[in-house]
């Protein structure tokens, strides 16, 4: 594929089906078989974390997301990829994003968390309401997290493209008593309270662990990049020096 089918991709093709050409793609390279440590991008970050909590098989083993939106966002960001085709992804947003043409048709659209319409978000986003085990409990979801050895979760501080920032962290929007949007930490929120995708758990233990990158979204220099690398795929991290 070129980048500007995959880039394209990235819009149209729906989170599950995502997942699945990863699945596939994993599944059929021999030098993956006993294992792989995954780095996410963005978006590609709910892929690597689809594939850990449906298949994992061969299994992911230590985990860099680098400014996933986790937690869902709260609004769109600005389209890059061509001007009809914008046109055509804007029209799906907003109201009609939980509608079943959308959520198959845009792939933002199955983790776009509304605050001011939380139950609608629950039930009509197909992707990420499942896979953040808030519309029923898997429990292979959880043990396939819980399998992960490492996991670093990096959040960009002025992230524009996922919203809020601390979505990086599961974290989410919650509509204020003024109407306006207010940011609530992943920790306080029933993924961790509940372990029901056991993060609590893989924190307690010392596996998980956080990072910030300051800036803007996937804005980090090499030395963050290998810094990142190191603390996570290696057994001697280097220091932060």
């Amino acid at each position: 594929h070129s980048d500007a089918v995959d880039r394209e991709n990235s819009f149209v093709m729906p989170l599950d089906q995502q997942i699945e050409v990863f699945a596939a793609t994993v599944q059929n390279d021999p030098k993956l078989a006993g294992g792989f440590n995954a780095i996410g991008y963005s978006q590609g970050n709910l892929v690597i974390r689809g594939y850990i909590q449906r298949y994992n098989d061969p299994p992911v083993r230590r985990y860099v997301s680098m400014h996933g939106p986790h937690g869902g966002v709260s609004g769109f960001p600005s389209c890059n990829v061509s001007e009809p085709f914008c046109k055509y992804y804007a029209e799906f947003l907003g109201d009609l994003a939980y509608t079943r043409l959308a959520q198959k048709a845009i792939a933002p659209a199955n983790y776009y968390r509304d605050p001011a319409r939380v139950n609608a978000f629950i039930k009509g986003c197909t992707f990420l309401a499942d896979l953040n085990q808030l519309s029923s409990f898997n429990s292979t979801y959880k043990q396939n997290m819980l399998s992960l050895e490492k996991v670093l979760l990096v959040k960009a501080t002025e992230d524009e493209v996922v919203q809020p920032p601390v979505s990086a962290y599961f974290g989410y929007d919650v509509l204020a008593p003024d109407g306006s949007f207010e940011a609530v930490d992943g920790h306080t929120t029933p993924v961790y309270s509940n372990d029901t995708l056991g993060l609590s758990t893989l924190e307690k233990s010392g596996r998980l662990s956080y990072a910030t990158t300051p800036g803007a979204h996937m804005h980090f220099s090499e030395l963050e990049w290998r810094r990142f690398v190191m603390q996570t795929f290696s057994d001697d991290p280097v220091s932060a020096a």
